[in-house]
């Protein structure tokens, strides 16, 4: 069985994620600045948990399968029908295509995929970047493009195409706009037209914050992209974030060139990584065929 915490116990449950804790999303949920949900097995004495980020994210901590404790086998097994009732059908009705598992220790591993039957569970690695510390350099941008801080002016913006894409990445990570501008910061991009008008077309927020340390995620519209649009606003947010003395990191897929590029380009250095499991559902055509 899963019992969902509330908040006011996340202090208490802290320690048992300390395995996770180069991970800033797990800390960013549990200190509230991020959004997020807690499950354990037990509310009195929790010896397994899971956190949801509410999107397509599942870190799961305790012994693992291979302790001989057959609690653990049952919440595995009441994590995986959650997973298939709650979570899957949410992520399929934004669009998501697969479900990540992040895990500590190892051992979660075998019984994770064992239970994962009915989808299609595939091994994937997370690059954990850390940055040296040195400010970047100003990026210069190519004509028609300016970089703007976002501030509590830019988000009431009347009508500034590009805006809802930004507020949907803030209220993806953050419980309100109003959180953001009080304890994150971000940079976006905005292409001016001949006409005079404008557009929002690149952005870099803080997606995670714990304390000191911030985690940055960025992102570029299709027909703006491979001239440097996010690499800038990466670099303005390193500078705005040195200057404030944070420790700032990043994370993505290996296999995510872009990303790796930005992160090079922007000062941070790779310092690890760490193997999870994606969980892939089939479309509605392979779904009834597999049924059938």
């Amino acid at each position: 069985m899963l019992t969902r915490l509330h908040p006011d116990h996340y202090p208490a449950i802290r320690t048992h994620f300390r395995a996770l804790a180069s991970h800033v999303q797990v800390l960013s949920i549990l200190d509230g600045n991020t959004r997020g949900q807690v499950f354990v097995d037990n509310p009195e004495a929790p010896a397994h948990l899971v956190i949801w980020d509410e999107l397509a994210t599942l870190f799961v901590a305790g012994p693992g399968e291979n302790t001989g404790n057959p609690a653990t086998g049952s919440f595995t097994a009441a994590l995986h029908i959650w997973i298939g009732e709650t979570v899957m059908p949410q992520a399929q009705r934004w669009g998501i295509p697969d479900l990540t598992l992040i895990y500590d220790p190892p051992a979660w591993r075998a019984d994770l995929s064992a239970r994962a039957s009915r989808y299609s569970v595939t091994p994937a690695q997370r690059y954990h970047y850390i940055h040296t510390g040195t400010p970047q350099p100003a990026t210069l941008l190519p004509d028609g493009y300016t970089l703007y801080a976002i501030d509590a002016a830019l988000l009431a913006h009347p009508n500034l195409p590009g805006l809802d894409w930004l507020g949907g990445w803030i209220l993806s990570f953050w419980p309100t706009p109003e959180a953001f501008l009080d304890r994150g910061l971000g940079y976006v991009v905005l292409a001016e037209s001949s006409e005079g008008t404008a557009a929002l077309v690149s952005l870099c927020i803080s997606v995670f914050v714990s304390g000191t340390t911030y985690e940055f995620g960025t992102a570029t519209d299709e027909a703006h992209r491979s001239i440097g649009l996010s690499t800038a606003a990466t670099c303005a947010c390193v500078n705005a974030g040195l200057s404030r003395g944070m420790d700032l990191v990043w994370q993505c897929w290996a296999d995510n060139g872009p990303s790796v590029a930005v992160a090079r380009k922007s000062g941070f250095r790779l310092v690890g990584h760490h193997e999870v499991l994606r969980l892939w559902w089939p479309g509605p055509e392979e779904h009834s065929r597999a049924e059938g």
